[in-house]
């Protein structure tokens, strides 16, 4: 998440932490989508509109309604550091457990 951040931070230097970025996603969530979209890698293609705020709020809004997506493709996809541990547990007897 912090290289979401600092990336974010680059063209935004309000951003500076997950606190910060939370705030500006609530207020730009068109933005904060399209670079998501873009960091996250999804193949695909994600519209003219990235978020249609249909009635003016969030709640009710619209995101990447345009969008074309093949969810097989995105997760069958091989991806850098897919295979990289996600979760590692140690335990106090020095017991380790990893999840990629």
């Amino acid at each position: 998440m912090q290289e979401f951040v600092e990336r974010i931070g680059r063209e935004h230097p309000e951003v500076t932490d997950s606190v910060s970025l939370h705030e500006w996603s609530v207020r730009e969530p068109g933005a904060f989508w399209e670079q998501m979209w873009r960091y996250a890698g999804v193949i695909g293609e994600a519209g003219d509109v990235v978020f249609d705020p249909v009635d003016g709020s969030v709640q009710r809004g619209r995101f990447f309604p345009g969008a074309s997506v093949s969810v097989a493709e995105n997760l069958l996809t091989p991806k850098v550091g897919a295979a990289d541990e996600a979760l590692v547990a140690i335990t106090e007897a020095g017991d380790h457990r990893s999840y990629t």
